[in-house]
């Protein structure tokens, strides 16, 4: 989901294989299946997909109408693709979502990477912006060396709050990538190096990933409501019945789990509990604008960010794939704000801020606007993870299973890819390799 123009994470080198297994007829059992699989998004259906091509029947129940969890496009609003959560394929070099694309007839295009910053409503210069970077670069080496020494602390520690680029460098990192303020980003997750190979799917990131689970049986609209695994097996409790099963795979979002909407018999150990409210959701979301011409003019898929004096002021990407949409991303406070003053309020303040960063009227243009309110979605209640300052270590912890039945798979759950679909749909084919090596399942 995040924008990862300016990536967090270092090269890692992963195989691809199970992205291009064929499709083929699979055994499902509905009401007594060895697997139950909580969550119908990238992670679930990797999981399932999986499980079911090795021979083992699953039975995958999603709380929402739809599949693809936070990879969500859709086409009624703006009549182009539009995606509400994950846009950018992030990592390309290893993200397995693209040989998915290529092989299964999408258009998938490298992202340009052109940025642009602006000041008093005028575009800069390439000299004028020399400094940006060099802050940049030197607040990311300052946070590197303090994780490297072993300081789990907040970013916000090693950021100069009096140089004049602090509040763009804040505003990258808080709303370009974690979706939190830099007090609640611990160093440890924090990455300096950049890799800014990210590529596009021109019918919408969504699509691909719906294309990838449309052949997997999910009953959706089916809320998991308690997990009982005090016995042999595991009893799933739903809002359409009870699943008794060999192992369940949760997929839910952190903060579906620190909410406590699953309720587990006996109660899971303290240190897993701790782990969700470790690992909490940062708020990230588009403000997404229709325009009916390039009003920026610098041609599909270009990024422009204000010089900001305040958090007030996010990046956008502008005329996504040539269709005039342009989607401000922002995070944290902000995102959290604007939610609570509702769609309208979101989009007149994303309109107001193109027309800060133009210095003109661009009022004849605009069309409509949409915006998507992660934070409230009941079904994620955020947007992606990462670890509270202090919490090192949790993450392993939340991917550790328990009582060899209940597994636990997501973008929060992988090492290097959180916080992105790879990530996740990484995490549930991982997952299955612990699972498969279950004696009831061998048996």
């Amino acid at each position: 989901m995040a924008h990862a123009k300016l990536s967090r994470r270092p090269f890692l080198k992963y195989a691809l294989a199970a992205t291009t297994l064929p499709r083929c007829a699979w055994a499902v059992d509905t009401s007594d299946p060895d697997v139950v699989v909580i969550g119908a998004g990238a992670a679930g259906l990797a999981a399932a997909k999986t499980l079911l091509n090795a021979g083992v029947t699953v039975q995958v129940i999603e709380a929402s109408d739809r599949t693809g969890g936070r990879a969500w496009t859709e086409t009624e609003t703006f009549s182009v693709p539009y995606d509400l959560g994950c846009h950018w394929l992030s990592e390309a070099d290893i993200n397995p979502w693209i040989a998915y694309g290529k092989s299964n007839g999408f258009t998938l295009y490298e992202d340009p990477g052109e940025e642009y910053l602006y000041a008093n409503g005028q575009r800069l210069r390439q000299s004028e912006t020399d400094a940006l970077y060099e802050a940049l670069d030197a607040f990311y080496q300052q946070v590197g060396r303090a994780a490297s020494a072993g300081v789990d602390a907040p970013v916000s520690n090693y950021l100069d709050w009096d140089n004049p680029w602090a509040m763009t460098i804040a505003g990258v990192i808080t709303h370009d990538s974690f979706g939190k303020e830099l007090s609640e980003i611990s160093t440890f997750d924090f990455i300096e190096e950049e890799e800014p190979y990210d590529w596009f799917c021109r019918e919408g990131f969504g699509s691909l990933v719906a294309h990838y689970g449309s052949d997997i049986p999910v009953q959706t609209g089916v809320v998991a409501t308690a997990v009982r695994w005090g016995g042999p097996g595991v009893r799933v409790e739903t809002t359409a019945g009870t699943l008794n099963a060999k192992a369940v795979i949760i997929t839910v979002s952190t903060g579906v789990l620190a909410a406590q909407k699953i309720r587990f018999d006996p109660p899971l150990p303290a240190a897993k509990a701790q782990s969700f409210d470790a690992l909490p959701m940062g708020v990230y979301q588009h403000i997404a604008l229709m325009f009916s011409a390039d009003v920026f003019g610098l041609g599909p898929d270009s990024y422009a960010r204000p010089v900001a004096q305040t958090m007030n002021e996010p990046a956008l990407i502008s005329n996504v794939a040539g269709t005039g949409l342009t989607m401000i991303y922002v995070g944290g406070d902000l995102a959290r704000n604007l939610e609570n003053a509702g769609t309208d309020a979101a989009v007149d303040f994303g309109f107001q801020h193109v027309q800060n960063m133009l210095g003109r009227d661009v009022s004849k243009q605009f069309v409509k606007g949409h915006f998507m309110r992660w934070g409230q979605y009941p079904w994620t209640l955020g947007s992606y993870a990462s670890p509270r300052p202090g919490a090192k270590g949790m993450r392993e912890i939340l991917r550790q299973p328990v009582g060899d039945r209940i597994f636990f798979a997501g973008e929060a759950c992988h090492t290097e890819l959180w916080a992105t679909c790879a990530g996740a749909y990484l995490s549930g084919i991982e997952t299955v390799e612990s699972v498969m090596g279950l004696p009831a399942l061998r048996s």
